[in-house]
């Protein structure tokens, strides 16, 4: 199973997030989803081994909805936001969902559309 050597994650830590990069590690089943922004790809790529990446996707975009606290006890705004999106044919790459923050990683020709469903379906 892949793995991210910790001084790749020490890296990732000192130096992406203090340049206010875009940067999130989620531990999964096969080992850790590095999310980064396109410029940054390479700069971790080259740390890593070959048979540390399963994969590499780019020209994503992410899109960030913040809510207000009492979405913690509100239940399925996920599933809302997730089914109108998936209604009007846009592929949800990923998506997480981490104390007020509703994330949603989608292609880049998607991103119009998706900020526009979501306006239509947000108060």
């Amino acid at each position: 199973m892949p793995s991210v050597a910790s001084e790749v994650r020490d890296y990732i830590v000192e130096e992406l997030l203090d340049e206010n990069r875009v940067c999130r590690l989620i531990q999964v089943s096969q080992g850790t989803v590095i999310i980064l922004d396109d410029d940054s790809v390479s700069r971790v790529t080259k740390k890593l081994r070959s048979e540390q990446i399963i994969g590499v996707t780019r020209g994503l975009v992410e899109i960030d909805v913040i809510s207000p606290e009492t979405i913690e006890k509100t239940p399925g705004l996920l599933a809302f936001l997730s089914g109108a999106l998936a209604s009007r044919g846009i592929n949800i790459v990923e998506e997480m969902s981490a104390y007020t923050d509703t994330i949603f990683l989608l292609e880049r020709r998607d991103m119009t559309r998706a900020m526009e469903v979501l306006a239509q379906n947000l108060p």
